[in-house]
């Protein structure tokens, strides 16, 4: 997790940056970027579903709106409701939930084809980004490739040989 968060009402290519930098790939950076607009409008610190509050589940919190777990507050997990109102924080949780779902089920926004609506917003925002690169590991490491890194670098920074970083999955902007 990063540091402390600035409350902030972020624009479309901002939104599009911490998609990419989460991880997101192809179509899905897009769909993200969607979403994030359908469920916050963009808000780091927009507070959602407080009314299904429970002794188990909190708000939905953050860009994506990621319900949170009372017993996950501070600690940095997944739907900590603390981390998840960092911009990045919450989009690396998201890409988690995205993932171990198997898509965008999870969000309503999603299931009620609401983003739809944001959609060209999304593929806009998108195609703005930088051409950084993007290596995926199969664990789910995400590391942003910038000019003058080296593979070797870039290995010894996630704690990993040059083979095994070469053994993992790598996208790219147009991925």
């Amino acid at each position: 997790m990063r540091g402390p968060t600035i409350v902030a009402q972020l624009t479309d290519q901002q939104i599009a940056r911490h998609v990419i930098d989460a991880g997101f790939v192809g179509d899905d950076r897009a769909v993200g970027v969607a979403i994030v607009l359908a469920e916050s409008s963009g808000r780091t610190d927009a507070r959602g579903d407080v009314g299904l509050m429970t002794d188990k589940w909190g708000p939905s919190i953050g860009l994506f709106q990621i319900r949170s777990l009372h017993v996950e507050k501070g600690t940095g997990g997944t739907r900590d409701e603390l981390a998840n109102l960092d911009p990045f924080t919450n989009a690396r949780h998201a890409r988690t939930i995205f993932l171990e779902a198997g898509g965008w089920r999870p969000w309503s926004t999603f299931l009620h084809d609401t983003y739809l609506q944001f959609l060209d917003r999304g593929r806009a925002a998108v195609s703005g980004t930088s051409g950084d690169a993007v290596v995926v590991t199969t664990d789910g490491d995400v590391h942003i490739v910038r000019a003058g890194e080296t593979l070797s670098g870039i290995a010894a920074a996630h704690g990993r040989t040059m083979q095994q970083l070469a053994e993992r999955r790598f996208e790219s902007p147009s991925a």
